[in-house]
């Protein structure tokens, strides 16, 4: 599971492992709220066209804010979606940023993966996703990212003391390890995985 830094979880997103979606697929992204007008579509026919395929008109775009992928299962896709960035300076002339990177590169190998049906909200300052129930698990904070590293407290953020109380603990301990000063915190556990109502399943 792969969280942005200004992405406060709900509720803890662990059972999400536990979806039945992910469990079949593999993977579970989570769809982006419309492109603005001067944009357009997230993902253009030009995007798809560039990577040598025709435009799905059914696919929803991802909202990478947080992503749900085992590793193992879609290590192939994984490396696509790396390529794609590593050549960002061309391929982010016609997409818009890491988050249609994961959508192109699991659509070229025909890799299946679930997104919960439920669309997402603006709640200033979170674009709010759902699990597959539509019961809310993230709000992510595109609009406080500032606030967050200030230590804003943001009342619309469910759990609100997420990010000061996570920035007061880890803060000293990362700045000692980037100092050379302190010792590396015990190795955990890796987990194997690392992002309109339509249908819940999404196929490429």
């Amino acid at each position: 599971m792969l969280l942005d830094a200004d992405n406060v979880p709900a509720r803890d997103p662990t059972y999400l492992f536990n979806d039945t979606g992910y469990e079949r697929h593999g993977a579970m992204f989570w769809p982006d709220l419309p492109p603005p007008r001067s944009r357009g579509q997230w993902v253009p026919a030009a995007a798809w066209a560039n990577v040598g395929l025709e435009q799905d008109h059914a696919a929803r775009p991802f909202e990478s804010g947080q992503i749900l992928v085992n590793r193992k299962r879609c290590l192939a896709a994984l490396d696509v979606a790396v390529f794609l960035n590593e050549w960002s300076d061309y391929v982010y002339e016609w997409v818009y940023g890491d988050k249609d990177t994961f959508l192109l590169a699991w659509h070229l190998l025909g890799q299946r993966y679930h997104m919960p049906p439920r669309n997402p909200i603006f709640r200033h300052p979170a674009i709010c996703q759902h699990d597959s129930k539509g019961e809310l698990v993230f709000q992510h904070a595109t609009a406080g990212k500032e606030g967050l590293a200030a230590g804003e407290i943001f009342h619309a953020l469910l759990n609100r003391r997420f990010s000061p109380d996570a920035a007061a603990d880890l803060g000293p301990k990362m700045g000692a390890i980037l100092a050379g000063t302190g010792a590396k915190p015990a190795s955990t556990r890796k987990s194997e995985s690392v992002e309109p109502n339509v249908a819940s399943e999404a196929t490429p």
